[in-house]
């Protein structure tokens, strides 16, 4: 036996089938010296062709790395002193080549102390069964490793992980030290100095670029060293290289044994693209909804949060910051109403809801108006994949309109009441003035003889201020009746409203010298007896502050986008800038009586204004340069303002 040979220790012989006739040999133990069949002496290549050799001759034949092995396993059998001895070593033979053999060996003869004295055994080629080993071995070392870089896959390791893991199995397979390079597909082949290594001469970057020009794998040999390239596509238009190299030869038929696990490492790449971009998705995704600044939330078909905008946390009371995503809708919100969880049922049928106003339950019991609109959303098979909910809180906004609705309504009592208070008042006072005025004029008609010029004047400036106190009551009834909002009945001409205010002013008219002359006007939507009165209300105020020259009055209008605009515009006395605010105010008088030829009540212009801003339009006045007042109002083309 030799000192090379891995002993495998063994109770009884272990059956291991041959490819060829055994040898045979007897080793004195105590002599070292070992007896070979002409078998062994022809096929070992051993410096004589004597049937016994010394055990340094066993040594000699022995191959190099397995010198060290076999000394030791030796010296295990020795200390054991077991019956058997099966062991496997590379030998060399006479036509040069090392082939594997498996020595079986059992002691026949002790001595008196029990050591080994003599060993019998047989010497059989196994070369056949060692190379379809290590096939089975490889392969095996293969699939390990695919299974390796599955694993890490599995745990949801990081592509520049995986990365790592490949190259370290591409080292262990093919007993070489690696590199790997992952850069920009649009780089420049000739430029790597930003990813080379150490040692990464100009040779091996050539070697690189082929890799990356002609195919997925390149080999290279050269007298000292040989290269592997094995090109990756990476995710985001990256690409990499695992460049190894050794100091013996790569067989091109690696490339066939090492197919498999490069199949799988761009198997898992390419998931991992298809992840990343799946992740990259998810993550723009949640940063728009993160982002958007009204309540907006993703959900499943389990009502289970996908993604909630700050705005949602913020605004149902949970905080901008909260964690919604996996989080049961229905879990966060307890209370919903049966009719919400009907309709998320439909809505994850197809039917689109577009929300009217609800009022539901906030987290601390109060209640909570929202609007919104539910949508189902689809995978990229077509199918529902859950709901988007679009919600909008408006609990200030129903506040603000309770509290508008009840002003209105203490409004609109507060209007009738002073309507009824104006109609009594009105009404009450004419008859105590006219009961004053009747027994005036009775007691001037009786008295008149022996009333002196001075209480005759008396009497009719009494009698004047009565009829003026009549005039103001009558307008303080008309603007009493004047509704604050009033849907307009019908589409009234401006020119036959013309018409009409000329025929009812033409005495007025004639007295005062004066003309009215207009371009043709537009029809409006409005009321025709609340438009007559504004017309009628300014053309007297233009006679009524006349100046000595002959009165014109000049009525015109302009269209808008959305309203038309009329002027009437005269050359009378004109209005002080500073009293152009208050002039439309209630009883408000520029002008004492003796200024101006008629007198009036005060209310007129008020009355203009109440009419014009219940159309949702506005009045003013601006003084002419030629002199005279312009008297400027808008009307709505075809829609009253609350309609």
């Amino acid at each position: 036996m030799t000192t090379n040979e891995a002993i495998i220790s063994s109770p009884k012989e272990v059956d291991i089938p041959l490819v060829s006739d055994p040898g045979y040999a007897e080793w004195a133990v105590e002599k070292n010296i070992v007896i070979l069949s002409p078998y062994l002496i022809e096929t070992l290549a051993f410096d004589t062709e004597d049937l016994v050799q010394s055990i340094d001759a066993w040594f000699k034949i022995c191959h190099p790395d397995d010198v060290e092995r076999a000394r030791q396993s030796l010296d295990k059998f020795h200390s054991s002193n077991g019956p058997y001895l099966i062991s496997e070593s590379r030998k060399k033979c006479r036509d040069g080549t090392w082939r594997w053999f498996l020595i079986r060996g059992k002691v026949i003869e002790f001595s008196v102390e029990g050591r080994p004295l003599r060993m019998v055994g047989t010497c059989s080629d196994i070369t056949y069964i060692k190379e379809k080993e290590s096939e089975h071995l490889e392969s095996k070392h293969l699939f390990d490793e695919i299974k390796r870089i599955q694993e890490h896959y599995i745990k949801g390791c990081s592509l520049s992980e995986i990365s790592s893991v490949i190259l370290n199995s591409f080292q262990t397979l093919t007993k070489s030290e690696g590199h790997l390079f992952i850069f920009s597909e649009e780089c420049d082949y000739n430029n790597f100095q930003k990813f080379s290594a150490n040692n990464f001469n100009q040779e091996k970057r050539n070697f690189v670029v082929d890799t990356l020009k002609h195919s997925n794998h390149y080999i290279q040999n050269t007298e000292k060293l040989s290269y592997l390239g094995i090109y990756l596509s990476l995710p985001f238009q990256k690409c990499a290289v695992i460049f190894l190299e050794r100091n013996f030869q790569f067989d091109t038929s690696i490339l066939n044994f090492l197919d498999p696990i490069i199949g799988t490492s761009m198997h898992l790449i390419s998931l991992r693209k298809h992840e990343r971009k799946s992740v990259e998705t998810n993550e723009i995704v949640s940063l728009l909804f993160r982002q958007i600044p009204t309540p907006v939330a993703m959900l499943d078909t389990e009502m289970r949060y996908l993604f909630a905008s700050k705005a949602w946390g913020r605004e149902f009371g949970f905080g901008e910051d909260y964690d919604f995503k996996g989080k049961s809708h229905y879990e966060l919100f307890p209370n919903l109403k049966k009719e919400w969880l009907e309709l998320h049922k439909e809505c994850l049928n197809g039917k689109i809801h577009k929300g009217t106003e609800e009022e539901i339950e906030a987290l601390d019991g109060s209640p909570l108006w929202i609007t919104g609109e539910i949508h189902p959303w689809r995978t990229a098979d077509g199918e529902i994949g859950g709901l988007v909910i679009f919600s909008e809180i408006i609990t200030d906004r129903k506040k603000t309109e309770f509290r508008l609705k009840k002003m209105v309504e203490n409004l609109t009592l507060s209007n009738q009441g002073l309507e009824r208070f104006a109609h009594i008042c009105s009404h009450d006072l004419k008859e105590p003035l006219r009961t004053i005025s009747g027994l005036i004029q009775l007691l001037l008609r009786r008295n008149a003889d022996i009333f002196d010029d001075i209480s005759q004047d008396y009497v009719h400036h009494i009698l004047k201020g009565l009829d003026r106190m009549d005039v103001m009551i009558k307008g303080i009834l008309v603007y009493s009746k004047i509704p604050s909002n009033s849907c307009p009945n019908g589409f009234i001409d401006i020119n036959k409203i013309l018409e009409e205010v000329r025929e009812a002013l033409e005495l007025k008219l004639f007295e005062a010298n004066a003309c009215i002359r207009s371009k043709h006007m537009p029809t409006i939507l409005g009321d025709k007896v609340q438009i007559m009165q504004v017309f009628m209300n300014l053309i007297e105020n233009a006679l009524k502050f006349r100046a000595e020259r002959p009165l014109v009055i000049d009525i015109s209008s302009t269209e808008q986008k959305e309203f038309w605009e009329f002027s009437i515009k005269d050359n009378g006395i004109g209005i002080d800038e500073k009293y152009r605010e208050g002039i439309f105010d209630m009883f408000k008088r520029l002008h004492t009586k003796d200024q101006y030829q008629y007198e009036g009540s005060g209310i007129g212009l008020s009355i203009c204004k109440k009419i014009i801003q219940m159309y949702g339009g506005d009045i003013y006045v601006k003084s002419n340069p030629e002199g005279g007042s312009d008297f400027t109002f808008t009307l709505p083309k075809t829609k009253h303002k609350d309609a």
